[in-house]
């Protein structure tokens, strides 16, 4: 949100988009999110609405995080050639090659998250080719038949130990 704020002073015509669990109405957060008019928040979203509704209209997707399981939203973002930026932690670093099919800050640092988002919002050339390698990668990595083979190869080690 501290980085939206700043951005948005420069930018008049980016807003943000929250989506996740509840945030309790006395946190800070909270009264930043209710503060701004240009910061939207929808809690509790049915994952059908998320592809067709956010995804979809994306234009940047970032997840900021300091630990992360293997979860499904940045190869769901990647899948719609949306420009992920991500904090460089495993296992993130393992689905996002930092310049090449996404943008890696270090954990906690407003100041990268920035710089980053400021880099896609300005250069197109960039924000194409990101979101463009982010779904080859998706694609090649992840899709059903390789997935599939890979799980089909584990089992084989297993069961022939």
């Amino acid at each position: 949100i501290e980085a939206f704020e700043k951005l948005s002073k420069k930018y008049d015509f980016i807003s943000l988009i929250l989506v996740g669990g509840d945030i309790p109405s006395s946190s800070l957060i909270y009264k930043k999110i209710h503060q701004n008019e240009r910061i939207f928040y929808f809690k509790n979203v049915p994952l059908e609405v998320i592809k067709e509704k956010f995804y979809q209209k994306a234009a940047i997707f970032v997840l900021p995080t300091y630990a992360e399981t293997y979860g499904m939203v940045i190869p769901e973002a990647m899948s719609y050639q949306i420009p992920v930026i991500s904090t460089k932690i495993q296992p993130i670093t393992e689905l996002i090659v930092d310049g090449h099919s996404g943008l890696l800050i270090p954990p906690g640092s407003v100041h990268s998250l920035i710089q980053s988002l400021e880099e896609l919002i300005v250069d197109r050339s960039l924000h194409r080719r990101l979101g463009y390698n982010a779904r080859q990668k998706v694609i090649q990595t992840n899709s059903f038949s390789i997935v599939n083979k890979k799980l089909y190869e584990v089992y084989e080690t297993l069961i022939y130990r």
